[in-house]
């Protein structure tokens, strides 16, 4: 199974966790496709199939399409720490809470894990400029990877495992997947000649600890605390965790002998254009979406009045 920094800071949480309840919680862990087929936990938890899962709310469009991918990130939006900040102060739990409300699932209030910001793409080519990015063939996913085809990439999504053959036999030319802690971990270093560092495609990504409606409720009062401390402990722990693993794996890549650039300002703002006109186009479509996405703007409005970034 892979570990990555998230894989290894929650089994160290769970071992944590069944400790503090003096045995009474016993907790199987298993990597992402290990019992079920990935991005599917949303919909076996749900039936009942699966006790709980971390799982991104990018992952939960077939049953939530419109407003769900919002709550894994949004691009040009929150970072990290004002996500979290506005789960647990700006209404994010409750909306969260609101919009899973007619499923057999109960979301831990600001409990799971949140990621520092992902690789902004690897690629095969020098990526200088807008242009340079029309016919691009991509595995993207999310929001980014949408807003990415306006600027004229070709993207395509699969699982993150056959991301590395697929570089390798030019199926694509560029992808993203996870943090640079996370990649390095893949062995990613070694596909992909350029990385390009950005927070504006996702600035975080946000991982919610679900369980299962009927064993939740099994669960006595002070393991429901229990749980639920533990869950929220976990965000800042697995967060910091990141941005020191990130620091070291920017420089692995370098070592390796990968091409590291910060994205150019013509690019940035290209992209902040198509993320703008993107979000607008969903908010005028769907009155919770337009909820959603206002509350989180205003929040970091709010935020940025006072910090140019949390």
């Amino acid at each position: 199974m892979l570990v990555d920094p998230k894989n290894q800071k929650w089994m160290e949480m769970l071992d944590r966790m069944e400790v503090a309840s003096g045995g009474r919680l016993e907790i199987d862990w298993f990597g992402a496709g290990d019992i079920v087929e990935q991005q599917m936990e949303f919909e076996t938890m749900n039936q009942g199939a699966l006790d709980f899962a971390l799982t991104t709310p990018a992952h939960w469009k077939k049953f939530l399409p419109g407003p769900a991918p919002l709550f894994g990130y949004v691009s040009g939006g929150l970072t990290g720490v004002e996500y979290h900040a506005w789960l647990m102060y700006g209404g994010g739990a409750e909306l969260m809470d609101e919009m899973i409300k007619d499923f057999n699932l109960h979301a831990i209030p600001y409990g799971g894990y949140i990621t520092t910001p992902e690789t902004w793409l690897h690629s095969d080519k020098p990526l200088k400029t807008p242009a340079d990015f029309k016919g691009l063939k991509i595995r993207g996913s999310g929001d980014g990877a949408e807003i990415l085809s306006k600027m004229g990439v070709s993207a395509s999504f699969f699982p993150s495992s056959e991301v590395y053959e697929s570089m390798q036999r030019g199926v694509i030319e560029a992808y993203e997947v996870s943090t640079p802690a996370s990649d390095w971990a893949r062995g990613l270093q070694e596909v992909g000649q350029y990385v390009y560092l950005s927070a504006s495609r996702q600035p975080m990504e946000f991982m919610q600890l679900l369980v299962y409606e009927e064993r939740w409720a099994e669960l006595p009062d002070d393991l429901k605390q229990l749980v639920t401390s533990f869950a929220q402990g976990a965000v800042m722990e697995v967060y910091y965790l990141y941005a020191v693993e990130d620091v070291k794996a920017v420089q692995n890549f370098i070592e390796y002998g990968t091409t590291v650039e910060l994205v150019s300002d013509e690019i940035e703002e290209a992209f902040a254009r198509e993320a703008r006109a993107f979000y607008a186009e969903k908010s005028a479509a769907d009155p919770f979406i337009d909820r959603v996405y206002s509350s989180m703007m205003e929040f970091q409005d709010m935020i940025r009045a006072g910090f140019s970034r949390l």
